[in-house]
């Protein structure tokens, strides 16, 4: 019995240990600008969105319309075509119906899409959009905008919707989901278990530290205002790459089955030691960033807008190579 209770301070010790160092190297991210943003609409994929949404509402496009096109959009994450789309806006003259949603929604369409266009997808996700594009029937797309019409938005519900439409996993549509509604001026409502499914990691940090204690101590540490939790599931992707890149985390599959194991590497000297060293590092500014330079020169009103790049593991690695 004696065994059995001191294994088990131990167990709570080492989960605090773990909840100080993420909290800590969060807000010290947050601190340093790695992190580059506090609220969803500061990110620059979505202050594009809001500049199309805005585009279409003085068009007249419909609620629905208007969030079928950013859905599209956001697949794309091409500012030329975001640009193109806004121009035929501004020379339309007659007033919007259905045929124009109809025809925003084909020039999305990858076989549209010129190649010389950039997009700001990397990796999988390229691949995953390009094909979401082709693929998804604008008959979803338009479901999916109505569904987003209403006044109180459960991201549980919708969710399950979005993960049918081709190509939608658990990632890209919690992302989907955070972005087009942010830039359609919309709010989600209980974020909290579908948005700590985004991935296996996110899951596991989740559980480690659960949101409500890191919107909690993130609004200490910081003085910010209260995190959401879609928003917080990114800082928890992100900051999952980093402790990778640094060696603290190991792949995804050491620690199927074994969540004790992803406490202790996050309550180990190593982990310890980065979340005190990050402590001191000066904030420097980032230059060249590529995508939010890219929007404010196709899309000139987004130069009013502060925005950042989500980029977090180049802007990483520009701090370290500054500094080391």
């Amino acid at each position: 019995m004696k065994l059995d209770r001191c294994r088990q301070q131990k167990v709570r010790r080492q989960l605090k240990r773990a909840q100080e160092n993420v909290l800590r190297i969060i807000a010290a991210l947050l601190r340093l600008g790695v992190l580059p943003v506090t609220q969803t609409a500061q990110a620059t994929d979505v202050a594009r969105l809001k500049l199309l949404a805005a585009a279409l509402r003085r068009q007249g496009v419909d609620e629905g319309g208007v969030i079928a096109v950013l859905t599209m959009d956001w697949a794309a994450r091409a500012p030329d075509l975001t640009a193109t789309v806004m121009a035929t806006l501004r020379r339309r003259r007659s007033p919007a119906n259905h045929s124009l949603t109809a025809r925003l929604l084909t020039m999305y369409r990858p076989v549209n899409h010129p190649r010389h266009w950039r997009t700001f997808w990397h990796g999988p996700a390229r691949l995953h959009t390009v094909a979401f594009r082709d693929e998804v029937p604008m008959t979803s797309l338009l479901a999916l905008g109505t569904r987003l019409c209403r006044s109180r938005i459960r991201l549980a519900s919708v969710l399950s919707f979005v993960q049918t439409l081709p190509r939608m996993g658990p990632y890209t549509s919690v992302a989907l989901l955070r972005a087009v509604t942010a830039g359609a001026g919309r709010t989600l409502r209980d974020c909290n278990k579908p948005a700590a499914a985004m991935s296996a990691h996110t899951a596991l940090l989740a559980d480690t530290v659960p949101f409500h204690m890191a919107s909690r101590t993130l609004r200490r540490l910081t003085g910010d205002p209260t995190y959401a939790h879609t928003l917080l599931a990114f800082f928890y992707c992100e900051t999952i790459k980093i402790l990778r890149h640094e060696g603290v985390l190991h792949p995804l599959g050491q620690y199927q089955g074994y969540a004790a194991r992803f406490v202790e590497d996050l309550a180990s000297k190593r982990c310890r030691c980065l979340a005190v060293s990050i402590q001191t590092l000066p904030r420097q500014p980032f230059e060249g960033d590529t995508e939010t330079h890219y929007v404010n020169r196709v899309c000139p009103g987004a130069r009013n807008m502060k925005h950042a790049s989500t980029d977090v593991v180049r802007r990483w690695r520009l701090l370290k190579a500054a500094m080391f």
